[in-house]
């Protein structure tokens, strides 16, 4: 069998896994061009060509993301048995570059509320702006998960959080159903919709808003506004975002660039005496 026909199974396969369609089309690309830069057939393909590939890379940004797509096109050949062994497992995992937050601003989150007139699609955005949820876990609430001003998220890794539920939430939350799914899926009621459906209805309203991002920069603006009015306390947010190590919260969260210049203009260096204090000239 060639290979572009295991490629169109390993699509069929993914769509199935409910990988969103960026995840599917980049790894199939990077696959292909895996391919046609080592003048090779992907599926019989060695660890030194591997290796050369991922070597030959411009970032570690892009030899880490090439490396997760090449991982998982072997992994699905061992699984479909097309090939007995991986040899990904001899290549050395790159370390993943640390991102830079991109929360949206309070006036984007503004601009998207004014566009909202759907009460489904209006809970979602509520529930990540104003309680951070990650897409998943939007897709999971039911009524029962709000309860004397509480909201409880069963999260990433089984862990359990209780946050607050912040007035808009609370009036969102009066407009639901008070049992049951908040979002069931429209092909079969008692199943959640999927993760890929709730981020594709965040970036629906992002984008007629006209507002640049992906819907995690929403959760990234419900963390930065979160470490911003506690008065910095990571912990604080660390509880709130659900993140197991207070080293994740950081990575989540933004500082402005005001805040930034107001912290340096506070330093307490007195230009006058800078001034007064400067040799003479020659």
């Amino acid at each position: 069998m060639l290979w572009t026909d295991i490629l169109r199974d390993w699509q069929l396969w993914m769509r199935a896994a409910n990988l969103s369609a960026r995840t599917i089309e980049d790894r199939l690309a990077i696959v292909d061009l895996f391919a046609r830069r080592q003048h090779t057939d992907p599926i019989a393909a060695e660890l030194a060509g591997l290796l050369a590939f991922l070597a030959g890379l411009p970032s570690p940004g892009t030899r880490y993301t090439y490396y997760v797509a090449l991982k998982a096109w072997f992994r699905f050949l061992v699984m479909m048995d097309v090939r007995p062994d991986d040899p990904m497992v001899k290549v050395p995992r790159p370390k993943a570059p640390r991102g830079m937050p991109r929360p949206v601003s309070p006036q984007s989150v503004h601009a998207c509320l004014a566009i909202v007139n759907r009460r489904r699609t209006r809970a979602m955005f509520v529930l990540a702006v104003a309680a951070g949820l990650r897409v998943h876990e939007i897709a999971k609430v039911r009524g029962a998960d709000v309860d004397d001003a509480l909201l409880h998220v069963a999260g990433k890794g089984g862990r359990r959080r209780s946050i607050p539920v912040h007035p808009m939430l609370a009036a969102e939350a009066a407009r639901m159903p008070r049992l049951g799914l908040w979002f069931p899926s429209y092909q079969d009621s008692s199943q959640p919709v999927t993760p890929g459906n709730v981020s594709k209805v965040l970036s629906g309203v992002m984008s007629r808003a006209g507002v640049a991002g992906t819907p995690h920069a929403l959760r990234h603006f419900f963390a930065t506004e979160a470490l911003r009015s506690s008065g910095g306390n990571l912990r604080v947010v660390q509880h709130l975002l659900g993140h197991a190590s207070v080293a994740t919260t950081a990575v989540y969260t933004d500082v402005a660039s005001d805040e930034l210049r107001a912290a340096v203009m506070r330093l307490p260096l007195s230009r006058s005496i800078y001034l007064a204090h400067l040799p003479a000239a020659g």
